[in-house]
């Protein structure tokens, strides 16, 4: 999933937050279509439907994790069965590989969404929630009319609120300036701008940034476990630099540590410290 899987610091980090869903029932859950691909294109064109796509792998782990606790949730289920024709496809499979080839699938689980006509629509990877999820396929349904909106140049808060919660690959610029716009009590309780500030906050200087290392303890009560998400890309990306392979940057390493230190309650300081003492004797067994 992203970046998340690259490094043992965010491996160690990554948890999963517990909510309260209803457990399905035998025939409940998402219903997934049984026929090829390109019976399940036709079935898209005649329903009008976009294709729910679950490309997985049998050895990927959350991919096992979305099937055993998300895909049969009542909820879910009930969602995307009445809006999209859901199809699994495994990606090292004789007849998914090419699948996974077309649509550049490069980590699992990645979730398509292909009209019709074989034109991928809107996309998502790693595990989620059951509530998160089905945001996901709300988005999808309504991605084609927000990318027009886009490109014609709305820019109003209302809008870019929702577009640039559903897209990960925006103008960084028009997120962050976005952002800066924002109330305090919008930056700390707005559930897309939380998803808006994961998907674009890259720089451990930026105003956004140190906003939520100022907030820990609302970011906490507020989402959760979830709240660790915010500051992974940075420190992922800490993280590369003080490990080059050959340069060695001590500064990205200092940097990493500093904000592990301020992470607390999102990070226990204790946990906090572990890591920071592994990686100082990594840091240092490094040639």
């Amino acid at each position: 999933m992203k970046k998340i899987t690259k490094h043992a610091l965010l491996l160690t980090m990554a948890m999963f937050a517990a909510v309260q869903f209803s457990v399905a029932k035998d025939g409940q859950g998402i219903q997934f279509f049984k026929g090829t691909w390109e019976e399940a294109l036709k079935e898209a064109k005649k329903t009008n439907k976009l294709l729910f796509v679950d490309a997985f792998a049998t050895w990927c782990g959350p991919c096992k994790m979305m099937a055993k606790n998300v895909f049969v949730q009542k909820e879910v289920g009930d969602f995307y069965n009445k809006n999209f024709i859901p199809v699994k496809i495994d990606v090292d499979s004789k007849t998914g590989r090419p699948i996974a080839t077309k649509y550049q699938v490069k980590a699992m689980p990645t979730y398509l969404f292909v009209a019709g006509n074989g034109k991928l629509v809107y996309r998502k990877l790693g595990y989620m929630q059951p509530k998160a999820f089905i945001s996901v396929g709300k988005s999808a349904l309504k991605f084609p009319q927000m990318v027009k909106q886009y490109e014609k140049g709305d820019r109003s808060k209302k809008f870019l609120n929702e577009y640039l919660a559903s897209v990960d690959d925006a103008d960084p610029k028009v997120a962050n300036k976005y952002l800066a716009s924002l109330s305090e009590k919008e930056m700390l309780y707005d559930e897309n701008n939380f998803k808006i500030m994961s998907n674009y906050v890259r720089s451990p200087d930026s105003k956004a940034f140190q906003f939520f290392l100022s907030h820990t303890k609302e970011y906490k009560q507020e989402y959760g476990n979830q709240a660790l998400n915010l500051a992974v890309g940075i420190l992922d990306n800490l993280y590369a630099k003080a490990f080059t392979p050959g340069k060695k940057d001590a500064q990205s390493l200092q940097k990493l540590f500093n904000i592990l230190m301020k992470l607390d309650p999102v990070m226990p300081k204790k946990k906090a410290d572990e890591i920071i003492k592994s990686l100082q004797k990594k840091f240092d067994d490094v040639k």
